[in-house]
């Protein structure tokens, strides 16, 4: 996270597949106050028109991929003010170069178990999709493409992979309990495809009566947005409906971004999260004795870390004040320590004024 006087900014990319519009997320977590129980404001990029989006628009297959440059660079823009934290796989490790090997032998070593065709060990001890999987596989060449344009971030300094999912199942999110068709849903799962209400006055299902009750999607959403203690914003103003609500995507993005928020001991990342892995594919598979290395710039959040955040308040702006964001945040960052009261009270302003 960039920190200049007492500006704090880091992004979270939950990002689709070339083929899906609609489906990614983009949100920036913003804190300019040295105070710990000050809020963190989290803006939420909402597309108001089709071209709003620069990494939400759907390509076609037939098409040039020359638009993967205009991404770069607005993704190197965001790089220019904080970290950026995406939900996509940037480092496969082994198992793209153990398909390739042509010594099948020890390609063969490499593949002992079933799981190791398809999933990294990350992604095996937080029962993870397999990567090759439709629509993970799809954003996972989508940010390999990306990252091959010059002057690519680097990853592990300024773009980090993550995973949202990962992060519930650290949480012990008990949204877990929710049974769906007779199979209990796993951590992390079960607040998909639903709008997520923030006002809670508007929220039909905001009491919850305990965890083994059959819970609606939104009543799972409402446990992520208690424990994360994410809100809406006073001044978020509602739409037509009255109602003030995220789709799963955006809320994903914020929890991509939690890493750059939290205190740096309570990040979970290198020897720690190797632990967390081994411990966890060994409670599936004891006999296991291969290689837990985390991914190259792999990074959650513990257990610990909600107890230690401040309010996360939420509000969803258009493209034209997230990028004024941008702009302000670019501008303080680049002054000297004696021009930064200007563009820090004119983005006061910005959040203070919300969607309007």
């Amino acid at each position: 996270m960039k920190s200049v006087s007492k500006l704090k900014i880091c992004f979270g990319l939950d990002i689709a597949g070339l083929g899906q519009s609609n489906k990614t997320g983009l949100a920036a977590l913003i804190k300019y106050d040295q105070d710990e129980e000050e809020a963190i404001h989290a803006w939420v990029h909402h597309r108001e028109e089709r071209e709003d989006n620069i990494f939400g628009k759907k390509r076609k297959g037939e098409i040039k991929a020359d638009f993967f440059k205009a991404e770069m660079e607005y993704l190197k823009r965001l790089t220019t003010v904080g970290h950026v934290y995406i939900d996509a796989v940037l480092d496969p490790q082994e198992l793209v170069k153990t398909y390739a090997e042509e010594d099948k032998a020890n390609a063969r070593k490499k593949f002992e178990f079933v799981w190791q065709l398809q999933n990294r060990p990350v992604d095996y001890a937080f029962d993870g999709l397999n990567i090759w999987k439709d629509r993970i596989g799809a954003s996972f060449v989508r940010m390999k493409r990306l990252l091959m344009e010059d002057h690519a971030p680097e990853l592990g300094c300024s773009i980090w992979e993550t995973y949202p999912k990962a992060t519930l199942v650290l949480l012990d999110v008990p949204a877990i309990f929710k049974k769906k068709n007779g199979k209990k849903l796993k951590k992390g799962e079960g607040y998909k495809a639903t709008k997520i209400y923030l006002n809670n006055d508007d929220d039909p299902n905001k009491h919850i009566a305990g965890e083994e009750k059959e819970q609606t999607t939104r009543q799972r959403a409402r446990q992520i947005l208690d424990k994360l203690k994410i809100e809406s914003a006073a001044n978020w103003k509602p739409d037509e409906s009255g109602s003030l609500f995220i789709n799963d995507d955006q809320l994903d993005a914020i929890i991509c971004a939690l890493p750059g928020v939290v205190k740096p001991e309570d990040r979970l990342e290198g020897d720690e999260l190797k632990k967390e892995i081994r411990d966890r594919i060994q409670k599936k598979q004891t006999e296991y004795e291969g290689p837990c290395e985390p991914p190259k710039g792999y990074c959650l959040i513990k257990k610990s870390a909600p107890d230690n955040l401040p309010k996360i308040n939420v509000c969803k702006v258009n493209k034209n004040k997230f990028d004024k964001m941008l702009t302000l945040a670019q501008k303080i960052l680049n002054s000297p320590t004696d021009n930064q009261e200007s563009p820090m009270n004119e983005l006061k302003d910005l959040i203070k004024n919300g969607n309007q």
